[in-house]
């Protein structure tokens, strides 16, 4: 048993595979997160014969540097990733067919059409199609849906003799969110402005459906584009409209009086004496604001 186990962890393998990630769409089913068809590019080092072939790669690709892709396998002998998850034209993609030892992956890339517009909500995927944060980490595991087992068996070399998949990909439901996409948009553009206009740091705003407790639009300002995602959007990827901590103050004051009028300890007509704005606690005086 334990040989057989032995030659079964050199020649099978079993790897998980997901079916496209589920949209997110907003309440009038307009796309929030959708997914868009991409290239991955490898190298075989190993099998490249003719060093030109790189260069042309990077001509095809419009890269600035036509030695790009020879520096990025620099002395490397085995697989190597040269651009993972572009989007090329069908010219680009016989260019490179073409090209020994260099090969291409179709891969599913998200994308998000309207930019910046709920980007703390929406959140992010990495580029192993896992969500990071927001909505795209919180339903990770329903928006990625459920993986088909695919098994291989392998030759001396590591190529794939045998293949067998248990199971069929199935498309996992999308998810709608009580966002209002119309909404969310106004509220960005105000906040925008407002926040340039006083020169504020940051900002803002919730719109709630008052009958349901629906959640129309969350916004915040700074915000970042998801799809292109740069180091300094680090810190404004959270939410900080629901995750920041602060003192509500005189706004509890609502709900005191709420209750008291809704379990009939108060009326609108019943006055207090408020001691001159200066009251003890447990030993503890507790003034106005205002006080001195």
């Amino acid at each position: 048993d334990k040989l057989r186990e032995y030659s079964k962890s050199q020649t099978i393998r079993e790897i998980d595979s997901f079916p496209n990630r589920a949209n997110i769409l907003d309440r009038k089913l307009n796309p929030l997160a959708i997914n868009v068809s991409t290239y991955s590019i490898f190298a075989m080092p190993k099998v490249i014969s003719n060093k030109k072939d790189l260069q042309k790669l990077a001509k095809a690709l419009n890269a600035e540097d036509d030695k790009k892709y020879q520096k990025k396998i620099g002395t490397r002998k085995r697989f190597t990733w040269l651009e993972r998850q572009i989007e090329l034209s069908k010219a680009q993609v016989d260019q490179i067919k073409e090209l020994k030892g260099i090969y291409l992956e179709k891969s599913v890339k998200r994308y998000y059409p309207n930019q910046s517009l709920s980007s703390q909500v929406l959140g992010s995927v990495g580029i192993d199609n896992k969500g990071q944060s927001g909505v795209e980490f919180t339903f990770d595991k329903e928006l990625r849906g459920e993986p088909t087992k695919i098994k291989y068996v392998r030759d001396a070399k590591g190529r794939a003799v045998k293949v067998q998949r248990e199971g069929d990909p199935l498309n996992n439901p999308e998810i709608v969110l009580s966002i209002d996409k119309d909404i969310q948009g106004f509220s960005e553009k105000v906040l925008k402005e407002t926040i340039e206009k006083y020169k504020a740091i940051g900002g803002g705003i919730g719109v709630m459906d008052v009958e349901s407790g629906e959640i129309l639009a969350m916004a915040n300002y700074p915000d970042y584009d998801p799809n292109l995602i740069k180091k300094e959007d680090v810190s404004n990827m959270k939410i900080p409209f629901v995750s920041d901590p602060f003192e509500p103050g005189s706004v509890f004051k609502v709900f005191t009086v709420a209750s008291a009028l809704e379990n009939k300890k108060a009326s609108k007509m019943t006055s207090y004496y408020c001691e001159k704005g200066s009251y003890y606690v447990d030993g503890h005086q507790i003034n106005e604001a205002e006080s001195k």
